[in-house]
């Protein structure tokens, strides 16, 4: 089953650099720089993409790793996530920010399951095979990082598919909807998660989940810019 899991993740992040690549570099100066927000040169944009693809994971493996407990790591991971999509809507068009913090979150999904889930499942296997004690730091890496996967997977889905929302990346508060559609996502997954487990009441979840998505909407919706009323033509150029 893992070896389906790993490859299909592999698949997923190829198939999506990809396409990346063919709209997104291609047609940059299109799709990824807005002169309104930072007058980049196509290299720059696509140099500055790529850097953002490496320090997202960077960042985010190294707040993983830290011996904090698990809930000061997720609020440290969702604050430098936060901070990307801030840096990101100040660099890129709106469009370009949100496919390029989706591509953050989808690169370090695929990067757990590179460097974590799937080589330490081989050598839990290794060990049952052997007959050689499990290795319970290595189980407890797995459990996290698969945990944090799956709060990423709703959050990443709406990033990809930002292009169908215009007035959500168009927005003057992008950064803060694209922020909020991860806490909504992860608190529908939260959810589901708890309720495996045989949690309590989770009424919250969906609560959370239903004001972030109400905020989202209303950012969108305060954030639409305002075209400038033009100036009446004089006089004289109206009799002309």
């Amino acid at each position: 089953q893992i070896g389906w899991f790993r490859w299909e993740a592999y698949v997923v992040w190829l198939s999506d650099f990809a396409l990346m690549v063919a709209i997104y570099f291609v047609k940059a100066d299109l799709y990824l720089i807005d002169p309104a927000v930072l007058a980049l040169k196509t290299w720059q944009a696509i140099g500055l993409a790529i850097l953002a693809l490496i320090v997202g994971w960077l960042g985010y493996d190294y707040l993983a790793k830290t011996s904090w407990s698990e809930p000061t790591r997720r609020a440290a991971i969702f604050v430098f996530l936060v901070a990307c999509a801030f840096a990101l809507t100040h660099a890129f068009s709106g469009r370009g920010a949100f496919l390029v913090f989706g591509a953050i979150i989808g690169t370090n999904m695929a990067a757990n399951v590179a460097h974590y889930l799937v080589p330490n499942q081989r050598r839990m296997l290794e060990a049952v095979r052997t007959g050689v004690a499990l290795d319970e730091a290595r189980l407890a890496v797995s459990r996290q990082r698969a945990l944090h996967n799956n709060y990423f997977a709703l959050p990443v889905l709406f990033l990809m598919l930002a292009n169908h929302y215009p007035l959500a990346f168009a927005s003057r508060f992008n950064w803060l909807i694209a922020s909020l559609a991860l806490i909504a996502g992860a608190a529908v997954r939260h959810f589901y998660i708890a309720r495996h487990r045989g949690s309590g009441d989770l009424w919250w979840t969906w609560a959370l989940a239903a004001a972030a998505g109400a905020a989202m909407v209303a950012l969108s919706i305060l954030g639409v810019e305002k075209p400038q009323a033009r100036a009446s033509a004089p006089a004289s150029a109206m009799d002309a």
